[in-house]
C-alpha cells in the first residue's frame, strides 16, 4: 500500500492490483477520442479502482464518491498522483507517463514536457533553449517537422 496526502487528508492507494479486478484501468486508458481524453466518469472509475481508502467523504471504491471532491484541490491532485503511482511499474509503458503513453500509443494530444524532450531528440536544442522561444515559433517548428515525417512516409 502506498500512501499519500491530498489536500491535507490521507489516501491509500493499492500497489497490488489483481488482472481481473482492474482490468478497467486498461479498457479506461484506451478510452477517449484524439482530440480529448478519458470522460470525468472514466477518471472517477479508474480512481475507484485504485484508491484503497481515504479520509474523504464517500467510499473510495465507489466512482460517484470522486464527483464530490474539489477539482483543483483535490481530484487532479489525486488523479495526477494515482497516474504517478500506476507509472511506477503497474502499467506496461514502462517511465512513460498515462498521457505521453496514450499519445505515443492512441494519438492522443502529446503532453508538452514530452514534446520538448523530443525536440531536443530531433533538433539537438537544448530545454533552455526550447523554453526561451516564442510559443508562435514552436508551433510553426512542430508543424515543420510534422510536414517533413508526413513527406517522408509519403
Amino acid at each position: 500500500m502506498t500512501a499519500l496526502v491530498v489536500n491535507g487528508k490521507q489516501v491509500v492507494l493499492r500497489d497490488n492490483l489483481p488482472a481481473r479486478d482492474s482490468w478497467g484501468i486498461l479498457e479506461i486508458l484506451r478510452t477517449g477520442s484524439e482530440d480529448e481524453g478519458p470522460s470525468f466518469d472514466d477518471e472517477a472509475r479508474l480512481l475507484s479502482i485504485v484508491v484503497l481508502s481515504w479520509e474523504f467523504e464517500g467510499d473510495p471504491s465507489d466512482a460517484e464518491s470522486y464527483a464530490g471532491l474539489d477539482l483543483f484541490s483535490e481530484f487532479l491532485p489525486l488523479r495526477d498522483a494515482v497516474g504517478r503511482h500506476l507509472n511506477r511499474g503497474l502499467l506496461p509503458q514502462g517511465g512513460l507517463d498515462i498521457a505521453t503513453y496514450r499519445a505515443l500509443t492512441q494519438g492522443a494530444p502529446m503532453p508538452w514536457e514530452a514534446t520538448k524532450w523530443l525536440l531536443v531528440l530531433r533538433t539537438g536544442w537544448t530545454l533552455e533553449y526550447i523554453d526561451s522561444l516564442d510559443w508562435k515559433d514552436i508551433m510553426e517548428g512542430l508543424a515543420v517537422l510534422a510536414g517533413l515525417d508526413a513527406a517522408k512516409n509519403a
